[in-house]
């Protein structure tokens, strides 16, 4: 069996890239049909408060498994613009805004997103927060789940193609 050549083992990085990433695109598209399916699109006052925490919870989760493919890794793999080439600019602009949303509310808490005014309550320090909503609107939703089925689609042709470079006379079984 011979050794696989530097250009068969980024491409099998690649692959492997591609695989996980579909993945996380399957998250994101189950925690998308929850939404829809449960009508989560809901303010903090709109709902009673379980609920509101439920749909927040779902929101972040999609939000997450959406943008972790396009996020940079200590690995330094992300995917790249070709995976998202077919996007028309409606769709570029709302896949930048989850990228933002993801980096400013659902990741970390950036305090500018924030309005913090402090009190004190009998001598102890508290404050009145302003935070922001944890909700997409339906159509937001919506647009997601077709941008995601854009996404998976361009990782399975990638995939495809990469099938040949990784085969089994380069890493002596079957692919």
């Amino acid at each position: 069996m011979t050794q696989p050549t530097p250009r068969q083992l980024a491409d099998q990085k690649t692959y492997a890239l591609l695989h996980v990433s579909e993945e996380d695109l399957r998250q994101a598209s189950f925690y998308a049909s929850h939404l829809l399916k449960k009508g989560w699109h809901s303010e903090w006052y709109e709902r009673r408060g379980t609920v509101y925490y439920q749909q927040a919870a779902y929101t972040t989760a999609l939000v997450m498994a959406y943008t972790r493919p396009f996020t940079q890794t200590r690995g330094g793999s992300s995917l790249h613009g070709k995976t998202i080439a077919g996007f028309s600019e409606e769709q570029k602009a709302q896949h930048k805004r989850m990228k933002v949303l993801r980096d400013n509310i659902y990741a970390h808490t950036d305090i500018p997103t924030r309005r913090v005014r402090p009190v004190s309550f009998a001598g102890y320090p508290s404050a009145i927060e302003t935070v922001p909503p944890m909700r997409l609107h339906k159509a937001e939703v919506e647009h997601l789940q077709t941008m995601i089925a854009l996404v998976q689609k361009s990782i399975g042709e990638q995939k495809r193609g990469l099938l040949h470079a990784i085969s089994a006379e380069a890493f002596g079984r079957p692919v």
